[in-house]
């Protein structure tokens, strides 16, 4: 029976891509789909919004039109990273109505692991004796769970002991810039590590991180200098319009 194997991102997708070219497994299945979920409008035209210079809708389409009523889907998630875990949710609302038997693995109950691209190819034959199938009854409830954050669709979405937290924009963008009157003039990469430091939240992966600096640069509460140097922006005439 065919299984597709689903991710959030193309680091995950290269780990279980080496583990099933190492194990001599010639016939496998693997999406990633990097939606992005945890920042943004996700009630309004979802499909069609560009995030990280991806096209959702070609992503979303392209698992749609590789599975039929047999198709195994198994899904990648995790209990602490944002991302990982709204896949999860977005993907039992998708298929609620659909014949599809559907798997999860939560890539964090193997020693506490942050996300799939964090692990080791070999490592992966541990975290697939984690591997569940779920319910009706389990897909029902993760699929009300997404749609009542679709409902809310608040700026941001964070993942706090095992709940989605719903958050504005200005619920960083304070820490983002004293971070970086702390740091001066310093590189965009460099602000970004220093914020993974510090872990405003640990649910986060680096391009929300950029996400949420690129905004504020958006809004010329960042500049940019020249080679990607930033600085933080004194003036009072700062525009507050992003997405």
């Amino acid at each position: 029976m065919k299984i597709i194997d689903i991710c959030y991102d193309i680091s995950g997708m290269s780990t279980l891509r080496k583990y099933y070219i190492n194990n001599n497994i010639k016939e496998y299945n693997i999406i990633y789909l990097p939606l992005a979920l945890s920042i943004g409008d996700i009630k309004n035209d979802l499909y069609n919004r560009t995030i990280f210079d991806v096209e959702l809708k070609s992503k979303i389409n392209e698992l749609l039109n590789s599975i039929n009523d047999n198709t195994i889907i198994r899904v990648f998630s995790s209990r602490i990273n944002v991302e990982e875990y709204l896949l999860l949710l977005f993907i039992c609302n998708l298929f609620k109505s659909k014949n599809n038997k559907l798997e999860v693995i939560f890539t964090s109950d193997y020693l506490n692991v942050h996300t799939l691209g964090a692990l080791s190819y070999e490592e992966i034959v541990n975290v697939l004796k984690n591997e569940k199938e779920l319910s009706k009854k389990e897909i029902k409830q993760y699929s009300k769970m997404w749609d009542n954050i679709v409902k809310i669709n608040s700026e941001v979405r964070v993942l706090e002991k095992n709940q989605i937290i719903n958050k504005k924009y200005s619920d960083f963008d304070e820490i983002i810039i004293n971070t970086l009157e702390k740091l001066g003039k310093c590189r965009e990469t460099q602000l970004i590590g220093k914020l993974l430091a510090n872990s405003i939240t640990s649910s986060f992966d680096v391009n929300v991180y950029g996400y949420l600096v690129d905004r504020l640069i958006n809004n010329n509460e960042i500049n940019v200098i020249n080679n990607n140097i930033i600085e933080r922006n004194n003036q009072k005439n700062r525009i507050t319009k992003f997405i």
